[in-house]
């Protein structure tokens, strides 16, 4: 407000003027005027935690997805650390059963080599034998006290 120094009559009339400048010259616009500032400002209040309650909705929505997503992936890691078990455990018997099976050929090949030299050190002697009994004249046919056919 402009105030002037001149005289006390001067004063009011230019507290006078000066309210007839302010547009609330009247109570009833300086409410209307409030009251429409306010409300605006309600209106821009409601918008904003509107707003921030469809974000926070969103991102809770977002949380929600996320978790249950990292619940199923614990879920197939688990699966998943079951099945690496089990296939190892499977592993590990068919490698018994592998070492098994070869240790049982390895000492029956070794037998049947054993019995392989034993026939054919066996086939060796007979053939000697055989060549010797070729070699030798035939022993003269034995006589015995029996005629055949009178």
């Amino acid at each position: 407000a402009v105030v002037s120094t001149q005289s006390t009559g001067d004063l009011t009339d230019s507290t006078s003027s000066i309210k007839s400048a302010c547009p609330w010259d009247d109570s009833g616009l300086r409410e209307e005027a409030i009251r429409v500032h306010f409300t605006k400002r309600l209106n821009d209040l409601s918008e904003q935690i509107q707003k921030a309650e469809g974000e926070c909705l969103k991102f809770k929505r977002e949380s929600l997805n996320q978790k249950k997503r990292l619940f199923l992936a614990e879920k197939q890691h688990n699966q998943a650390s079951i099945d690496m078990c089990n296939t190892d455990k499977i592993r590990k018997r068919l490698e018994e059963e592998l070492s098994l099976t070869k240790d049982k050929y390895e000492s029956q090949i070794a037998l049947m080599s054993e019995h392989l030299c034993a026939l054919n050190d066996k086939i060796e002697t007979l053939t000697e034998q055989n060549q010797q009994l070729r070699a030798e004249p035939p022993p003269p046919p034995a006589k015995s006290g029996r005629k055949f056919g009178r």
